[in-house]
Protein backbone atom coordinates (compact mmCIF):
# COMPACT_ATOMS: atom_id res chain seq x y z
CA UNK A 1 0.00 0.00 0.00
CA UNK A 2 1.57 3.28 -1.09
CA UNK A 3 1.38 6.16 1.39
CA UNK A 4 -1.26 8.76 0.60
CA UNK A 5 -1.85 12.11 2.27
CA UNK A 6 -4.25 10.37 4.66
CA UNK A 7 -1.93 7.45 5.52
CA UNK A 8 0.89 7.45 8.02
CA UNK A 9 3.31 4.54 8.25
CA UNK A 10 4.54 3.83 11.77
CA UNK A 11 7.18 1.14 12.28
CA UNK A 12 5.80 -0.93 9.43
CA UNK A 13 2.16 -0.68 10.48
CA UNK A 14 -0.41 1.47 8.74
CA UNK A 15 -2.50 3.99 10.62
CA UNK A 16 -5.24 5.71 8.60
CA UNK A 17 -5.75 9.25 9.80
CA UNK A 18 -9.24 10.67 9.91
CA UNK A 19 -10.68 7.25 10.71
CA UNK A 20 -12.18 6.28 14.05
CA UNK A 21 -10.83 2.73 13.84
CA UNK A 22 -7.15 1.92 13.53
CA UNK A 23 -5.51 -1.35 12.59
CA UNK A 24 -4.18 -2.99 15.73
CA UNK A 25 -1.64 -2.30 17.27
CA UNK A 26 -1.55 1.20 15.77
CA UNK A 27 -2.78 3.83 18.26
CA UNK A 28 -4.69 6.90 17.12
CA UNK A 29 -2.24 8.97 15.10
CA UNK A 30 -1.47 12.53 16.02
CA UNK A 31 0.80 14.64 13.87
CA UNK A 32 4.32 15.11 15.18
CA UNK A 33 6.22 18.34 14.88
CA UNK A 34 9.43 18.10 12.88
CA UNK A 35 11.36 18.70 16.12
CA UNK A 36 9.57 15.79 17.84
CA UNK A 37 10.06 13.52 14.83
CA UNK A 38 13.78 14.33 14.73
CA UNK A 39 14.11 13.73 18.45
CA UNK A 40 12.25 10.43 18.19
CA UNK A 41 14.50 9.19 15.37
CA UNK A 42 17.65 10.14 17.28
CA UNK A 43 16.41 8.38 20.42
CA UNK A 44 15.55 5.24 18.40
CA UNK A 45 19.02 5.23 16.83
CA UNK A 46 20.69 5.69 20.23
CA UNK A 47 18.65 2.86 21.68
CA UNK A 48 19.52 0.60 18.77
CA UNK A 49 23.25 1.34 19.22
CA UNK A 50 23.17 1.13 23.03
CA UNK A 51 24.03 4.83 23.31
CA UNK A 52 27.00 4.78 20.95
CA UNK A 53 27.06 8.06 19.04
CA UNK A 54 30.12 7.73 16.80
CA UNK A 55 32.06 4.97 15.11
CA UNK A 56 31.06 2.50 12.43
CA UNK A 57 28.31 1.03 14.63
CA UNK A 58 27.12 4.36 16.06
CA UNK A 59 23.87 6.26 15.81
CA UNK A 60 25.38 8.91 13.53
CA UNK A 61 26.04 6.30 10.82
CA UNK A 62 22.48 4.94 11.14
CA UNK A 63 21.09 8.45 10.70
CA UNK A 64 23.47 9.40 7.88
CA UNK A 65 25.04 12.22 9.90
CA UNK A 66 28.52 13.22 10.97
CA UNK A 67 29.17 12.48 14.64
CA UNK A 68 29.59 16.19 15.44
CA UNK A 69 26.32 17.06 13.67
CA UNK A 70 24.47 14.44 15.70
CA UNK A 71 26.02 15.72 18.94
CA UNK A 72 24.96 19.29 18.10
CA UNK A 73 21.40 18.21 17.28
CA UNK A 74 21.22 16.21 20.51
CA UNK A 75 22.25 19.34 22.46
CA UNK A 76 19.66 21.42 20.56
CA UNK A 77 16.92 18.89 21.35
CA UNK A 78 17.96 18.41 24.99
CA UNK A 79 19.03 14.78 24.56
CA UNK A 80 21.65 13.76 27.10
CA UNK A 81 23.32 10.39 27.32
CA UNK A 82 23.26 9.00 30.84
CA UNK A 83 26.38 7.02 31.56
CA UNK A 84 26.27 4.29 34.17
CA UNK A 85 28.89 5.24 36.83
CA UNK A 86 29.61 1.52 37.38
CA UNK A 87 30.76 1.20 33.76
CA UNK A 88 33.28 4.04 34.13
CA UNK A 89 35.20 2.18 36.84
Amino acid sequence: MAPTPSTVLIDGTTCITGSTSFPSPCPPCEPLTLRDAEKLQILKALKRTNGQVGGKDGAAVLLGLKRTTLINRMKKLGIKLERNPAEAE
